[in-house]
Order: C-alpha cells, then structure tokens, then sequence
C-alpha cells in the first residue's frame, strides 16, 4: 500500500503542475484579453470625444456667426439712429444759425 500511496502522490504532483501551468496560460489568456478590450475602448472613447469636440465647434461656430449677424444688424440699426439724430440735429443748429442772423441783422 505504501508504493500505491507514492504513486498516487506522484500523479497528485503532475496533475497540479499540470493545473497550475494551465491556470497560468489562461491567466495571461484573460490578462490579454483585458489588455486589448482596454485598448479598443480607449481608441472608441478618443473617436467619440473627436467626434463630440467637432460637432461642439460646428455649435459653437454656428452661434458665434448668429450672434455677429445679430450685431452687425444692431449696429447698423444704432447706426441709422444716430445718423437720423445727426441730421435732425444739425437741421435744427442750422435753422437756430439762421434766427441769430435774421436776428441780428434782420430780413436785409
């Protein structure tokens, strides 16, 4: 019984050395595996955060030209405005000119 007990020793050896080299490759199998999920996550996230960096510039762009029309036109509004008040304005200095020397100097 002692030589069956030695035996039986031995195959317990080998078949955890066997197990041990199998857990071995199939730990470096999922190690590989989580590396190259890793990976191709990381290059999908760097596409999407282009893709979303983009399409933010395009919004942005779109915006910033809305808001320079928008401004333009206003100040194209203020400008008239004013241009009215000017004219009205230097109407008005012209006709006061004109009393102060039909004043002074009379219908001569």
């Amino acid at each position: 019984m002692g030589l069956e007990a030695v035996e039986y020793v031995k195959q317990a050896e080998e078949k955890l050395e066997e197990l041990r080299r199998n857990s071995q490759a199939e730990a470096k199998k999922i190690v590989s595996e989580a590396e190259r999920k890793a990976q191709q996550n990381k290059i999908t996230l760097e596409q999407e955060l282009s893709d979303f960096e983009e399409s933010e510039k395009e919004k942005y762009h779109t915006l910033l030209e809305a808001d320079k029309e928008a401004l333009a036109k206003e100040i194209e509004q203020e400008s008239a405005k004013i241009q009215q008040v000017v004219e009205r304005n230097k109407d008005e200095v012209v006709n006061e000119l004109l009393k102060v020397v039909f004043k002074r100097y009379g219908n001569s």
